[in-house]
């Protein structure tokens, strides 16, 4: 079993289900009355696009996670590479835009939010499980 990637497959997964249910109750927070309308309709809609593209940022952590889970245990060297590049590619992109998100509001809000450090080290366990 390859550890490195074991690790930050558990990491997505972890990450999935606090996104999932921690951020669920801050979704529903929101108060809908105070939301523009979208182009598909009032508050309502706009409360309910929010709330799909929440959860479909936590199925993207999930399946990237159960995918380095399936490659932490592959013998195959082309497989592991390539799901490896894509999923660290991925993980990057999702740290450079936490980080440079963070800097355009405080830099302190680098240490407000776990995701920038956690994208930082999910990415960096995964280029040191492929490669």
């Amino acid at each position: 079993m390859n550890f490195a990637l074991a690790c930050a497959g558990a990491l997505s997964v972890a990450a999935a289900a606090v996104h999932g249910i921690v951020g669920d109750r801050l979704v529903r927070r929101i108060d809908r009355h105070a939301l523009p309308k979208s182009p598909i309709g009032g508050p309502n809609s706009t409360f309910g696009l929010i709330h799909v593209s929440w959860h479909l940022v936590t199925i993207v952590f999930l399946l990237a996670g159960a995918a380095l889970f399936a490659i932490s245990t592959s013998g195959n060297a082309a497989l592991v590479r390539g799901v490896g590049i894509f999923l660290a590619a991925m993980y990057a992109c999702f740290g450079l835009f936490a980080i440079g998100y963070s800097f355009a509001r405080l830099p302190s809000a680098l240490l407000k939010h776990p995701a920038p450090i956690g994208f930082v080290v999910v990415t960096a366990l995964i280029c040191w499980g492929a490669f």
